[in-house]
């Protein structure tokens, strides 16, 4: 299921207001409304009227709000390198994002082995545009080295497979803007995050899902495209999360 990250989306919550309001108008719902059924509007005076501005934002506009959004914020590689978060991580990518710490003995270790299992389905796709993003919520023990040792001791060494950590401050200000915050290592988010960073498409995977699933959702993210300027409906946004 598609759900947008509060970014980039302007355009089309504009259509969708304007059609809200005329449903009002003409005592419908929303819902009706954008179910197809014709509005007219009270007559108005006759003359040149400017057509709406359906062009959307342009690349450069589309790129200025995500990184606004998801912000540079500086965190760390598992091979002490700085990265900042949107434009080095994320900018351009599919990404498959999730949260860890090098003492899980449960579920981090089996979501590895599963995005692993995945990384095998995807074969030659994944070294395309694609990208894992594991992200520590324990940063105060969790240093690159640290990671580094967990990445290998899980067979989780890609030139694509992104393990990050940093001061708590710049790691809980990710994890929040990714929706996954908690405030407590043991009970963390297994919740994984599916994006197409360039077309602004996201989509919450629960921790439940396949490996043949997982690579199913990224081969689709990243044949979509660009969202146009037309309308297009609303996806409600329905997550899994499992703590």
């Amino acid at each position: 299921m598609h759900y947008a990250i509060p970014s980039v989306r302007k355009g089309v919550a504009m259509f969708h207001g304007l059609v809200a309001a005329a449903a009002l108008l003409m005592g419908l719902g929303a819902e009706d409304a954008g179910a197809g059924h014709e509005v007219q509007l009270a007559p108005r005076a006759v003359g040149p009227v400017a057509p709406p501005d359906l062009s959307g934002p342009t690349p450069e506009e589309r790129e200025a709000k995500q990184r606004g959004y998801f912000t540079d914020t500086l965190l760390t590689t598992q091979d002490g390198r700085p990265a900042r978060f949107y434009t080095d991580v994320l900018k351009g990518r599919v990404v498959l994002i999730h949260f860890i710490f090098t003492n899980c003995t449960d579920a981090c270790p089996a979501m590895v082995q599963k995005m692993m299992a995945a990384r095998a389905e995807l074969g030659s796709e994944f070294a395309k545009d694609m990208r894992y993003v594991s992200i520590s919520i324990d940063p105060q023990r969790d240093t690159p080295a640290e990671l580094r040792k967990f990445a290998h001791r899980m067979g989780a060494v890609d030139p694509e497979w992104v393990f990050l950590t940093g001061s708590q401050e710049n790691v809980d200000l990710i994890v929040k803007k990714l929706g996954a915050y908690t405030g407590e290592v043991e009970n963390h988010s297994t919740v994984m995050i599916a994006g197409n960073v360039k077309a602004d498409r996201w989509r919450k995977l629960s921790p439940t899902v396949s490996p043949k699933g997982i690579a199913q959702h990224l081969r689709s993210l990243e044949k979509t495209e660009i969202l146009s300027a037309q309308p297009v409906p609303a996806i409600p946004a329905t997550a899994t999360r499992k703590d």
